[in-house]
């Protein structure tokens, strides 16, 4: 298969010729294919249109009515196109051996979409923002449902956006059908569509499907035995719908969201109730539960169910990459990359770099980017790397980018476990930091990860946007870093908990030698954000500077001139009572500047 520049992948139907097991990744199908096999993709754009028209999302206007539409100068015709993507089956039913080419079909499913091209609508006054499930708050309610020893399941809205209405005001949008969807013989093809609904294209339409579906989930109500259930949107995250008893205020399961996927965790009546509600509201998918056979996808992860919890991986985005490469029969790495590949100690010829080698680098920077922030947080420095030298070394970029891919390969049954033995019933957040000191002269690295109950829920790897002077700086500067990601984590599972976490943060003391001091620009960042990553408050105060003796060392050490002493003192390992939260970074540490 061959991947055009519009994300069009050209020869997807001759692999499914040859399919012999379920597809686990999207194809989008370049639009010469779908021309060609037509009698294949005939059932999907007439099941398209025929969803459309269903939501009264396009109605046909006669020539009168759109001589006079034109006439008061209110009628906007924008142009529309098809997009044809291979999914992957609703239900995995894989077939026999000897049948697998009789039901070929039931190893993938073809969607067609119709899109309305929303970039010719012009610029728009109203807000077009809709947000989305942050990976790191699913990974912490994957650790909460395990430790309430909760299942699992996906769903999603069938066609969502045409639920939502579309105002334009006195403007009238039109559409007439793109050609492909005329070779598939729908019906009035050659007539022109009033637009009455969000389709998806509108810039507009996730915001007015965001706003819609909210209204809706707010007024979510469904009995669960003889009580009665109601959902609640959490004040942390908007995104996320907890199913709560009225008659004692007990959380029986959540809700989090994803445009038109939603992942329900909960007792097994809680999500059965949970989803005949949302059923009755509007057309959804079945219940796909979260299962120790065959993994179900959420937000472009995989998700398994075992016996001590939940497992989340990305093993079928990552043999797509593998196999998009050609490296699933080449030999794998030990490690994700050398040292010295890092830090650019590695002699490369001088070339004029073209932009087909940019074109690579970048391509793979994002493939592995997408697998680094969602399950694998172990190459995470390799692509943080990769991402910095991307436009600068693509060469070398590239080169980091095969090598991490052959450590993949290697590790390729790795996955984020969260099991019952990790956590525990209580609240605990720790923030992990650490910071790698200027190397080459150029901006600190730092790396901050935090777990929730033992878990790792979070994490970060780049460059730091101060310039650090010092050692002990670098590791202030992350340490705060840690801190503010903390704070939202906490946050978050502070109303999972049901109590407020008392936030306990270790003291920080910089003591030095007389002359020097702690730049100005990390003292700034103290006072703007304060050690524990929040707003200062009046009476804030920067810790004190306290000047103490220091010993020169022998003149006969050449490595040492003028030297400096900082100390950062921390609290490491901290046990706290249910509830709390810890801040851990580092065992007290003494550095050294020449």
């Amino acid at each position: 298969m061959v991947e055009a520049e519009d994300d069009e992948v050209h020869g997807v139907e001759a692999m499914l010729d040859t399919l012999t097991a379920p597809v686990k990744v999207v194809y989008t199908v370049a639009l010469e294919e779908v021309k060609r096999r037509m009698m294949k993709w005939k059932a999907a754009i007439l099941k398209e249109f025929q969803a459309l028209w269903d939501a009264h999302a396009l109605t046909p206007l006669s020539e009168a009515e759109r001589q006079a539409l034109e006439g008061s100068g209110t009628l906007f015709v924008l142009p529309a196109k098809g997009v044809f993507t291979i999914k992957p089956p609703d239900e995995v039913a894989l077939p026999a051996p000897e049948s697998v080419a009789a039901h070929a079909d039931s190893l993938f499913k073809r969607k067609a979409r119709l899109l309305i091209c929303g970039n010719f609508e012009g610029k728009q006054g109203e807000d077009s923002y809709a947000g989305g499930c942050q990976m790191d708050l699913l990974r912490t309610m994957l650790a909460r449902a395990v430790h309430c020893e909760w299942h699992g399941a996906i769903t999603d809205i069938r066609n969502a956006f045409l639920l939502a209405p579309l105002d334009t005001g006195s403007v009238t949008y039109a559409l007439f059908m793109p050609k492909v969807f005329r070779m598939a013989e729908v019906p009035c093809a050659d007539q022109l569509f009033r637009v009455d609904r969000a389709l998806c294209g509108f810039r507009r339409s996730p915001r007015l499907w965001g706003l819609y579906r909210d209204g809706r989930l707010r007024r979510g109500e469904f009995d669960y035995g003889s009580s009665r259930a109601v959902l609640r949107q959490l004040r942390t995250d908007e995104n996320t719908w907890a199913s709560v008893l009225l008659h004692n205020e007990e959380i029986i399961g959540y809700i989090t969201v994803y445009v038109d996927d939603l992942l329900c965790v909960g007792t097994v009546e809680a999500i059965t109730a949970a989803h005949t509600w949302l059923a009755s509201e509007s057309k959804t998918s079945g219940l796909a539960w979260i299962g120790q056979d065959e993994p179900v996808r959420f937000l472009g992860t995989e998700l398994l169910r075992s016996a001590n919890g939940f497992s989340l991986f990305q093993r079928g985005y990552l043999k797509e990459v593998l196999k998009h490469h050609s490296l699933l029969e080449a030999p794998g790495s030990l490690t994700p990359c050398p040292q010295n590949w890092l830090l650019c100690e590695v002699d490369l010829e001088a070339v004029a770099y073209s932009e087909e080698i940019l074109a690579r680098a970048q391509k793979l920077t994002g493939e592995l980017l997408w697998l680094s922030t969602r399950s694998r947080p172990d190459v995470m420095h390799a692509v943080s790397t990769m991402s910095s030298l991307c436009l600068r070394k693509p060469v070398l970029a590239e080169r980091i980018g095969l090598r991490t891919l052959a450590y993949l390969k290697e590790t390729f049954d790795y996955v984020l476990k969260y099991g019952r033995a990790e956590c525990s019933d209580r609240n605990i957040v720790i923030a992990y930091s650490d910071a790698s000191f200027a190397p080459q002269g150029g901006r600190s690295l730092g790396c901050s990860m935090v777990c929730y109950n033992g878990v790792p829920v979070a994490w970060r790897c780049g460059r730091q946007t101060l310039v650090s002077l010092s050692v002990a700086e670098a590791e202030l500067i992350e340490a705060i870093n840690a801190v503010q990601m903390l704070s939202g984590i906490a946050a978050f599972t502070a109303e999972l908990h049901n109590e407020p976490p008392a936030v306990r943060e270790n003291a920080l003391r910089i003591e030095h030698i007389p002359g020097l001091k702690a730049s100005e620009a990390v003292q700034h960042e103290l006072e703007l954000q304060g050690l524990s990553g929040r707003d200062p408050s009046p009476g804030d105060e920067l810790p004190e500077l306290e000047e103490i003796p220091f010993q020169s060392p022998p003149r006969h050490t050449r490595e040492w001139r003028s030297v400096s002493s900082v100390s950062i003192g921390v609290q490491a390992d901290v046990r706290l009572p249910p509830g709390e939260v810890v801040m851990s970074v580092q065992q007290p540490l003494y550095v050294t500047k020449n």
